[in-house]
């Protein structure tokens, strides 16, 4: 039997922002002798400003409710680049050691953040939609965001999980999944 585990968003853990103007729920953390590996939160955003500094980490925001915000990243050598979170699920990439502003579109936002150690750690995120096979390939440590009530199939309707709206599955490695309804964030972390 599968050994997957649902997080809701009242069991997510209260942190404040490094910068002080905000705070986020944080979903999951892994720490290891060189600081963090790799780290899953949400947060509710309702101004525009300057991001906290996360040197040597890769960032991906996804935007996972409200209407917009566009993003301004300023690398160390001064190269600028933008992106442009404008529908639910948009994804952007960045380095957490560059200068990033953000300009809120049209009100408040969420978004969910994904971090990781770029030295040894990547993520691949990606916005599903139901019907989606296949979530995680076999051995492989992979997590589901709900940004809506969503329904999985575990083990070819071996289980079905009901997950509520902004909840959290950290998947068994063993065990294979089906999105059946919903949409969300799927989440594979792995060592390079």
């Amino acid at each position: 039997m599968s050994q997957e585990t649902l997080i809701t968003q009242a069991q997510f853990r209260r942190m404040p922002w490094k910068n002080g103007k905000g705070e986020t729920l944080e979903l999951l953390k892994l720490e290891d002798e060189k600081g963090v590996k790799f780290r899953i939160s949400q947060a509710a955003v309702s101004e525009s400003g300057v991001f906290s500094d996360f040197s040597g980490l890769e960032r991906h925001l996804v935007l996972i409710a409200g209407k917009g915000m566009r993003l301004e990243h300023q690398s160390e050598q001064g190269h600028v680049t933008h992106d442009d979170l404008l529908h639910e699920l948009d994804i952007a990439t960045f380095y957490g050691g560059d200068m990033t502003t953000s300009e809120l579109l049209n009100g408040p936002i969420e978004d969910l953040n994904i971090m990781v150690r770029r030295a040894d750690t990547k993520a691949l995120v990606q916005a599903l939609y139901a019907p989606c096979d296949a979530l995680s390939k076999p051995g492989q440590q992979a997590y589901f965001y709900a940004n809506q009530v969503s329904n999985i199939s575990v083990d070819q309707g071996a289980k079905d999980l009901i997950m509520p709206k902004d909840s959290f599955l950290i998947m068994d490695k063993e065990s294979r999944y089906h999105l059946r309804k919903g949409t969300g964030v799927l989440i594979e972390i792995s060592e390079h």
